[in-house]
């Protein structure tokens, strides 16, 4: 007999002693027809419910000497067992499920690390909405349970901006994930990007500085990486990479910025300040410009280096009329050739094309 036969002569079992409160259990049992192979597990089912509990004996009679007999508890007391043992039964169940999830949370991120560890194959995904890439960037802090990379090649102007990523440094790092960022040496010379860099350090993240940065640059646990969309590095669009070799080479490409860049921890505002003002007053150009003057001679135009050094490209113009004033030179032609001459530049851009 099926599990709700059972319950259903424990039903007729509990009815027939409710509405009789003389009757015992065999008697009942007899009233309602019951199988008798089928008393004992009705009344241990009533029992186990609460809804049939041993008769107290009559006032002076002997313990030992009054015959096992049951009765049925009344509605009220037995409806509010039920409720309690229902609440108790969804609360075993929630505790069940939470530990179930959490050994699917555990289960998940091996098996997302192992198989993308095998994948020889480069999956390559165009981003250009800016809402989807804010969106791809937060799924990667909160996926994140090891190690965060990333290369920047300027601080974003946008307050808002600043703050959310602080926000999925914050949750990463509350993990227990780690977290190593290069920069653009140059951002440490302005207001903005110096608290950017300081905010960063003083929540844990290591921080190197490097003059020249290649690209922008983010990988994640070693299972995927960010970069620009290289046919137009200055779009928003980013490139989502998956795969064991592309990973591998970018993390390659990270460590070889970590392993020459310098620690922020070296760089301080008086500092910065004493190397402008020395600027200023003609006696050697500061490392921005030196870098902006390395890539003009490179052929690079001004909206290029602008977005490389995280700058307006007024602000490029500015620097170059003022380089141009310092050294008394009329064209950008002469510029390159004085930094040349003195050693600001190097290598293609000795014969001036600034």
């Amino acid at each position: 007999m099926a599990a709700q036969d059972l319950d259903a002569w424990a039903q007729e079992l509990y009815r027939a002693m409710s509405r009789n409160s003389a009757l015992g259990v065999a008697e009942a049992a007899d009233l309602v027809r019951m199988p008798t192979a089928r008393l004992g597990e009705a009344q241990q089912r009533l029992i186990e419910l609460g809804l049939l509990e041993p008769a107290q004996p009559a006032a002076g009679a002997a313990q030992e000497a009054y015959p096992a007999r049951y009765v049925t508890s009344t509605p009220e007391v037995s409806l509010a067992r039920l409720m309690q043992r229902g609440e108790d039964i969804w609360t075993r169940m929630q505790r069940e499920m939470q530990a179930t999830h959490a050994a699917m949370s555990v289960v998940a991120s091996e098996f997302t690390r192992t198989q993308a560890a095998k994948m020889q194959v480069i999956y390559a995904d165009l981003i250009t909405d800016r809402s989807r890439i804010d969106q791809m960037l937060s799924d990667a802090a909160e996926s994140a349970t090891d190690e965060i990379l990333s290369v920047h090649g300027g601080v974003p102007h946008s307050a808002e901006a600043l703050a959310a990523g602080r926000e999925r440094n914050r949750r990463a790092l509350e993990r227990g994930v780690r977290m190593r960022t290069v920069h653009l040496a140059s951002t440490a010379r302005s207001p903005q990007g110096y608290a950017h860099l300081k905010a960063l350090d003083k929540a844990g993240i290591q921080v190197r500085l490097l003059h020249h940065v290649p690209f922008r640059l983010l990988i994640v646990d070693d299972l995927f990486a960010v970069t620009p969309r290289f046919q137009d590095p200055g779009s928003p669009a980013v490139t989502l990479l998956r795969g064991r070799e592309i990973t591998r080479l970018l993390r390659e490409v990270f460590e070889f910025c970590w392993l020459n860049a310098t620690s922020f921890a070296s760089v301080n505002e008086p500092a910065v300040q004493e190397e402008e003002t020395e600027a200023a007053t003609g006696q050697q150009p500061t490392a921005q410009q030196r870098v902006m003057l390395q890539m003009m001679s490179e052929g690079m135009k001004d909206e290029s280096v602008s977005r490389k050094l995280g700058i307006s490209v007024r602000t490029v113009g500015r620097m170059v009329n003022s380089l141009m004033a310092q050294l008394n030179v009329q064209t950008r032609y002469q510029l390159g050739v004085h930094a040349a001459r003195m050693g600001w530049i190097t290598g293609a851009g000795r014969d001036g094309a600034a």
